[in-house]
């Protein structure tokens, strides 16, 4: 307790020396605009509270080793807090305190936080240590759209709880100590586009109420513990990693096991100019446009929007090492399963995003690939116009993309 104490001082005096007015947070290009949250209870005085909670319960570790957490407990208004987005009224709709070494555990207060719609515990990096459990207040955040807590050390069940946020867009949890069964309760999520609940110890079987999401579009269960049957509506959604789950399907007369996708070595030989768009987009489009460009680019982009990031590991291993606008791909792996090695070069500052290249891809699938593409960041993602040349064959982005939708709506 004294030192809890004396460390509560030192910040205090910390808010003493700072300037009185700082720059205000920019929000996540993932949170909602302002003013598109619903009515919601609680005001200014909780919100405060609950950060304050927040940062004791982070034991405090990662602050002698920051210096991210410019103003907190100091007497500003809150959007002057580091990692903090507030709307018109002063409530907090996004807390991204990724990247800042987290130790400690989540606490229950933060459900407190009712007008929150962007929620961003993670580490890529694999410095974060949170541990305990997932508090289950977290399923009173009605307004969240986005809540990412992977790359900790959380133990313990998923709260069925979470199947409350109606709003949820993105839920991850993957790369903890989760263990017990997947809530059938998530299967309530009826606005989820992203789940991604891969390397956990999950087990018993795939809850048939996941196949009533209708908008999801990536699904990640795999490297648990799972059984049983994977329900065939599941096998729809364009982006997912059952294949690697080795489990037959639920209801098939064949009950045959899911293969994986067709390795890209059996399709190349298609892969000519001469070829209409139609006749390809089938193939190509999740083998490599969303299984590569939108799967792997997606967390890169985010990641590299976070001031001071130079390097972005991947999940599978290898990195991308980020220099300005030259973004160096080694050994990068996704997924474990797909390996990139290349050299990009990527604007942030421009819009639509410039990004142009060469990238070599190994592993369960081998090409090369020539990007020469402009990507938008929006509600639902990333958006791609422009060409990509895979093993000397030119395609339209767009035009694969917008095959690949329909195909898979």
């Amino acid at each position: 307790m004294i030192v809890l104490f004396v460390v509560f001082v030192l910040a205090l005096a910390a808010c003493g020396s700072q300037e009185s007015v700082t720059a205000p947070v920019q929000p996540h290009p993932q949170a909602a605009k302002t003013g598109e949250a619903t009515v919601s209870e609680g005001s200014t005085e909780t919100d405060r509270a609950a950060l304050v909670a927040l940062y004791e319960a982070l034991g405090y570790v990662s602050h002698s080793e920051s210096n991210d957490w410019n103003n907190w407990l100091c007497e500003v208004p809150l959007d002057q807090w580091d990692g903090v987005t507030t709307d018109e009224n002063g409530r907090i709709t996004g807390l991204d305190l990724s990247y800042y070494k987290l130790r400690g555990s989540i606490p229950p207060e933060l459900g407190n936080l009712s007008s929150l719609q962007y929620l961003n515990l993670s580490d890529f990096s694999y410095d974060n240590e949170l541990r305990g459990s997932i508090p289950s207040e977290l399923g009173n955040l009605s307004n969240l759209r986005y809540l990412d807590l992977s790359s900790n050390d959380l133990i313990g069940l998923i709260p069925p709880e979470l199947g409350n946020l109606d709003n949820l867009r993105s839920l991850g949890l993957y790369h903890n100590d989760l263990i017990g069964l997947i809530p059938s309760e998530l299967g309530n999520l009826g606005n989820l586009q992203n789940l991604y609940l891969h390397w956990n110890d999950l087990s018993g079987s795939i809850p048939p109420e996941l196949a009533q999401l209708d908008s999801l579009q990536y699904l990640y269960l795999g490297y648990n513990d799972l059984s049983g049957c994977i329900p065939s509506a599941l096998l729809n959604v364009v982006n997912n990693d059952l294949s690697n789950l080795g489990l037959s399907v639920c209801g098939d007369d064949e009950a045959a096991s899911v293969e994986p996708e067709l390795e890209l070595e059996t399709i190349t030989g298609e892969l000519t100019p001469e070829l209409e768009p139609e006749t390809i987009t089938g193939e190509l489009t999740p083998e490599i446009l969303y299984g590569t460009l939108v799967t792997t680019f997606t967390n890169i982009f985010f990641a590299a929007l976070v001031p001071g990031t130079t390097s972005v590991p991947g999940e599978g291993g290898g990195s991308v090492e980020i220099a300005g606008n030259d973004w160096t791909l080694q050994d990068y792996s996704p997924d474990g399963a797909l390996i990139a090695n290349g050299a990009l070069n990527i604007d942030l500052t421009q819009d639509p995003i410039p990004m142009s290249g060469e990238v070599t891809l190994s592993g369960s699938h081998e090409a090369e690939l020539i990007l020469d593409m402009q990507l938008s960041v929006g509600a639902d993602g990333l958006s791609a116009t422009g060409t990509i040349t895979i093993n000397g064959a030119e395609f339209d982005v767009a035009e694969v993309s917008a095959a690949a939708a329909e195909a898979a709506g």
